[in-house]
């Protein structure tokens, strides 16, 4: 995974945590691409995994893009996603 990728994700989930804590609720898991991969044996691909709690818990499966995916492998990606309303270990 690239460098760029990486830091944008992270990014994405450090902004949230920190909007997380001020709406009184809190992100309650965190997992890497690279966990998530070994996770969900590629039945889905996102860029990473978050769980917030406030009244039960919400999943986030972010797809991180800088417009260097073609939109054909956007939709399969997430295509390939729908349906998996189950998160592994959450």
């Amino acid at each position: 995974m690239p460098l760029r990728l990486l830091v944008g994700v992270a990014g994405f989930f450090s902004i949230f945590a920190g909007q997380s804590r001020r709406e009184h609720c809190d992100l309650s898991l965190w997992w890497s691409a690279h966990h998530c991969a070994s996770q969900f044996d590629r039945i889905a691909q996102p860029d990473g995994l978050g769980v917030s709690e406030q009244v039960g818990h919400r999943s986030l499966l972010p797809e991180h893009d800088r417009s260097t995916e073609t939109v054909k492998r956007l939709g399969r990606r997430l295509k390939s996603s729908r349906g998996h309303d189950q998160v592994p270990g959450g």
